[in-house]
């Protein structure tokens, strides 16, 4: 099957989705049924809703590329683990890269989003993950098998970095692979009955999602009643 992927972010007015149930809900609205999506990866630091790093949508520059070595306030965390990535689509068909790489090649994808750090790397574990942080969470990522599959993953459990990166690697069978985010992983699966509103506090309050990336397929609208 060939589905094609978007990414969302932020509805008519402006105003983050946050969470599956309101995308949901949106898209209905207007015809469409969620038939799968997560969280697209790492929203900034005092701006819960906005993504960090590069994120494109029917080829448009939402947010920028982000090449830096830390964030505002000097703090490198998980997007900032080099060598972090960009996933991206052009034509229906879908990479990883490192984004400094990415950024080199001057490409103008139809879709993109950017988070770190990669786990697997040309069928490699990446250098190190076994000395990167140690916190389990429940996380979710993006990885590409050798057939140039897409696949996404989030787990049920909380695992490091490491674990999660042995799966995609050996589990899934894929040649690269990127993470996404840990506390804020967020899944919208219609097959499983699935819609998440998250779970992860922080501080006292329910965090968001940033953006998300799925799939919404057109639906019959609805017949009134009396009319044929």
């Amino acid at each position: 099957r060939a589905e094609k992927l978007e990414v969302f972010w932020l509805d008519d007015s402006g105003t983050p989705f946050g969470d599956m149930p309101t995308l949901s809900a949106w898209l209905a609205a207007r015809g469409k049924q969620l038939a799968f999506a997560m969280n697209a990866g790492i929203f900034q630091g005092g701006s819960p809703f906005k993504p960090r790093g590069l994120l494109v949508s029917e080829g448009k520059i939402l947010n920028k590329i982000d090449l830096d070595d830390n964030d505002e306030r000097g703090k490198k965390g998980n997007f900032y683990d080099k060598p972090n990535g960009i996933y991206w689509v052009h034509s229906g068909i879908a990479h990883i890269d490192e984004s400094g790489a990415y950024n080199k090649l001057q490409q103008a994808p139809d879709l993109a989003t950017q988070s770190g750090p990669l786990l697997v790397v040309n069928r490699k574990l990446r250098d190190g993950i076994d000395r990167m942080r140690a916190s389990r969470y429940s996380r979710n990522g993006v990885c590409i098998d050798s057939n140039g599959q897409t696949k996404f993953a989030i787990t049920q459990d909380a695992v490091t970095l490491a674990e999660f990166g042995v799966f995609m690697r050996d589990g899934l069978k894929c040649t690269s692979a990127l993470y996404l985010d840990g506390c804020g992983s967020i899944l919208h699966s219609a097959e499983l009955r699935r819609s998440d509103l998250g779970d992860c506090i922080r501080g006292s309050t329910l965090a968001k999602a940033g953006a998300m990336i799925g799939v919404a397929i057109d639906v019959q609208p609805a017949v009134p009643e009396g009319k044929p």
